[in-house]
């Protein structure tokens, strides 16, 4: 925005509403309208109703009936346009799946209040223009994950907490986990290890190491941990 606007564009931050520029970028949670909020103080306190001409929200399907709701209650007769990466057209999965229906009320909800979309870049077009690479699901599974993990496995590895990143003494230790709490719950350096190397052989497989890669992880230990090891990867 810096780069069109200059000055006229700035980022409001808790301490500075910035009231004075035309344009003004923010988070929900910058404007206390959350889930955790009360109410929306800081919003109510700096911008009176229809304050706003445009209001453009970027994901707009998150929370698209949530609190942040307020934000076009308070300016009707602002331009509201909103932005979403969702498809309105649901592809696959059974129709009682529920992870489906999830996605169509989604969909369904974003077309009532927006409308029908004004522009549209589906994924086949990004991938011809040189945006987006052709994608290919390609599953692994963790033998681990296929199965709960006890106390007792827990006790003969090496565990360590996600938060602190010392080692899970055994009383601290839960009767079972299951795949979706490790690295949220429980760090578990060998599980790491191998889904790093199991990786690592599929880029050397696939055109080498250095093509560009994301790697998304749970929360910053899980990230370090995961640098780590694929940083000896990369090393040897």
């Amino acid at each position: 925005m810096h780069a069109v606007f200059g000055d006229n564009a700035q980022i409001v931050t808790t301490t500075n509403p910035q009231k004075n520029a035309r344009i003004l970028i923010a988070s929900y949670q910058t404007l206390n309208i959350t889930d955790a909020d009360d109410e929306p103080r800081f919003w109510r306190e700096n911008y009176p109703p229809n304050f706003f001409s445009h209001i453009i929200i970027d994901e707009c399907h998150r929370s698209a009936w949530g609190k942040w709701s307020i934000i076009l209650k308070d300016n009707p007769d602002a331009v509201h346009i909103g932005l979403t990466a969702t498809p309105r057209t649901i592809v696959g999965g059974k129709r009682n799946d529920p992870a489906r229906q999830a996605d169509e009320a989604i969909t369904a909800h974003n077309i009532q209040y927006f409308g029908e979309p004004v522009y549209e870049y589906p994924m086949w077009m990004g991938q011809e223009d040189g945006y987006l690479a052709a994608i290919e699901v390609v599953r692994r599974v963790v033998d681990l994950d296929q199965r709960e993990i006890t106390r007792e496995d827990i006790e003969s590895r090496t565990a360590t907490d996600p938060f602190t990143g010392r080692q899970v003494m055994p009383e601290e230790i839960e009767e079972r986990y299951t795949a979706t709490q490790y690295e949220e719950k429980l760090m578990l350096p060998d599980r790491v290890r191998a889904m790093c190397a199991d990786l690592f052989r599929h880029l050397l497989d696939t055109g080498g190491p250095h093509q560009k890669t994301i790697i998304f992880c749970v929360r910053d230990t899980h990230a370090t941990m995961v640098a780590h090891e694929m940083n000896n990867l990369y090393r040897d």
